[in-house]
């Protein structure tokens, strides 16, 4: 179901966003294309996927919740791929959207590579309303790796 939550969440983005933003269309010129391009690709979302989103939405909240009964936190990287370099496009958040929809907190942590280089990235995301636990955990975490 992970495919759905991704594309559910970046729908009803596109949607908030044009209904926020769809005001700066009229000066389009001074945005970069994508960002003028997403704002106006919002506007064409119809109600009824808003609506199937937001049912998604829920019954991702439930798995979730499923989830976090079972295990208490959940850790996984934050991208699924190393991190653009500068001035790169990419899809980022393949890994950290669900969890915006369905609103749990979430911390990402810098975690060295063997080999050297740019570090990667641990997710650590907690069960609603314990921001402060997960903070605290993630600060044992962060201890404990080794730079």
């Amino acid at each position: 179901a992970w495919d759905d939550w991704v594309s559910a969440a970046d729908d009803l983005m596109l949607a908030e966003g044009y209904h926020a933003h769809r005001h700066l269309l009229a000066r389009a010129d001074r945005m970069e294309e994508r960002h003028a391009t997403g704002i106006a690709k919002g506007g064409s979302i119809p109600a009824g996927r808003v609506v199937e989103c937001r049912r998604i939405g829920l019954r991702a909240r439930e798995r979730m919740a499923e989830l976090l009964a079972a295990h208490g936190v959940l850790a996984l990287p934050t991208m699924r791929a190393a991190p653009p370099r500068l001035g790169e496009v990419a899809a980022t958040t393949y890994l950290t959207v669900p969890f915006n929809l369905v609103g749990l907190p979430a911390v990402a942590l810098p975690v060295p590579r063997l080999a050297g280089g740019f570090p990667a990235s641990l997710q650590l995301v907690g069960d609603w309303y314990v921001e402060e636990s997960l903070l605290a955990l993630a600060e044992l975490v962060q201890t404990a790796i080794v730079w």
